[in-house]
């Protein structure tokens, strides 16, 4: 039997390990850690895997999760810290992340590079509302082709949220 492994890498496993590696950077770079620890970071990874995603109600919930092991524990009040906004302004976690980068970056580039994590706020929306009619501007911000299985759109959505944790990484070194 000739065995021929896949010569690809698992999003999955990267997505982890940007995280930290973000971490890490963003502490260097800006005195401040940008995620919180989270008691169920652990059970979160590990329901984040293409094969969740074989009906568009999976892929939603997919990207639900990956919100949450990302977006979620991003540190507002840290970044607040850094960035000084206006009293009045309010930022959620993801204006924070782009604001902090636009310090390094500038403006455009930040959103450029937070963008794919706007996609994947959009898709989790979905779960929890009723899809808007028109979500086809997330599945493009993750890179999702549509016509493509659910477990490719999985992959899809999973390897651009990695690539977007590597990418950010990469515009602060």
């Amino acid at each position: 039997m000739d065995a021929n492994p896949a010569s690809t890498q698992a999003p999955e496993e990267y997505l982890s390990r940007g995280i930290i590696l973000l971490n890490k950077l963003i502490r260097d770079k800006f005195g401040v850690p940008i995620f919180k620890e989270h008691d169920n970071a652990n059970k979160i990874i590990k329901r984040i895997h293409r094969f969740r995603a074989v009906t568009e109600q999976g892929l939603f919930e997919l990207a639900k999760d990956i919100y949450r092991f990302v977006g979620e524990k991003i540190n507002t009040e840290e970044i607040r810290k850094v960035v000084n906004p206006k009293k009045d302004e309010k930022w959620g976690q993801l204006k924070s992340l782009e604001k902090l980068l636009g310090l390094k970056v500038g403006k455009e580039a930040a959103y450029s590079l937070v963008s794919p994590l706007w996609g994947v706020y959009s898709l989790r929306l979905a779960d929890s509302h009723l899809p808007s009619a028109d979500i086809s501007e997330a599945y493009s911000l993750c890179q999702i082709h549509i016509e493509k299985p659910g477990v490719i759109q999985g992959y899809q959505l999973i390897d651009t949220c990695a690539t977007c944790i590597y990418d950010i990484c990469k515009a602060l070194k």
